[in-house]
């Protein structure tokens, strides 16, 4: 049992004390171990967990206010839809006679317009909501594609050529999603940001899901930007380094935490052309066993 106790010096500490009998009359020896440091150390990890969960807020709010046009952009168009077909609506319902049909046709459109709308607030709701972490079985390719439908807008404001090769029939792994998200944005918005320079060639950006051999998913983000310096391949992934003048640094930083959280791995390369790419991978044939979430 654990307890407390004082030392010689009168400080009290903890102690894990335990009773080893000798004989059947009940004698025996009382052991006490010193607890302080490896309660020193769990609070240093509480602590550093703790820290972790702060940067990922922080990164998620930023990401919010740096995605502000795409979302505007995304509302707006189903938004502005809506209202085309409303007024049309009321013009066709005022003729003599009213044109029914068209009018079905302009309510279809609206109700579609209004669905569109109501999916990306769904996404955005999800995607920043500060709820508990909830593992669950994800599909890499489905979680894609709704962060890339949600970042959509900036993509074309960036003039960012986006290309997709998802494996098929990729195994589902065990996962937060809207952490799994979070790394997938994290990943789109450094690419995004390294091609941002880019004047004299396409802003390639391909995004690859495939099956490892190690019984592992992997998905890569390909860029066609400036690459980063071999000589801080292992700063890349430390929060706060950033090569960006407006940049906070912990984007990188938080998706490996992440990652690592769900027994997975993340790394960078750069590309025999320019730009780089940065994957991650997570094994799906240990989904039990793993804990993966920022708690």
């Amino acid at each position: 049992m654990e307890t407390v106790r004082a030392r010689k010096d009168g400080a009290r500490v903890p102690v894990l004390l335990i009773c080893v009998p000798v004989s059947s009359d009940g004698a025996g020896y009382l052991i006490y171990r010193d607890l302080a440091e490896t309660k020193r150390l769990q609070n240093e990890q509480r602590r550093y967990h703790e820290i972790q969960l702060e940067l990922a807020n922080v990164n998620r709010i930023a990401t919010l206010g740096q995605l502000s046009a795409s979302i505007a952009h995304e509302l707006n168009q189903p938004l502005t839809g809506i209202i085309i077909n409303c007024g049309a609506s009321l013009r066709m319902l005022a003729s003599m006679p009213p044109n029914l049909d068209a009018v079905q046709d302009a309510v279809r459109r609206t109700m579609r317009d209004g669905q569109r709308a109501s999916e990306v607030i769904t996404r955005l709701r999800a995607l920043f909501s500060k709820k508990e972490p909830e593992l669950e079985p994800v599909d890499l390719n489905e979680a894609t594609r709704d962060v890339i439908a949600l970042s959509h807008g900036e993509f074309e404001n960036s003039r960012v050529v986006v290309r997709t090769e998802f494996a098929a029939d990729l195994p589902l792994v065990t996962a937060d999603r809207i952490q799994l998200q979070q790394v997938i944005l994290n990943l789109l918005r450094n690419a995004m940001d390294a091609m941002s320079t880019v004047v004299d060639r396409p802003k390639d950006l391909l995004i690859r899901s495939e099956l490892a051999e190690d019984g592992c998913v992997r998905l890569s983000v390909k860029d066609a930007g400036v690459g980063f310096d071999p000589n801080a391949m292992a700063k890349l992934f430390e929060a706060f380094y950033s090569t960006k003048t407006d940049g906070m640094g912990v984007g990188l930083a938080v998706s490996r935490y992440i990652v690592e959280n769900h027994h997975g791995r993340m790394w960078a390369s750069l590309n025999d052309g320019p730009g780089a790419t940065f994957s991650f991978s997570i094994p799906f044939r240990r989904g039990a066993d793993i804990p993966g979430a920022l708690r």
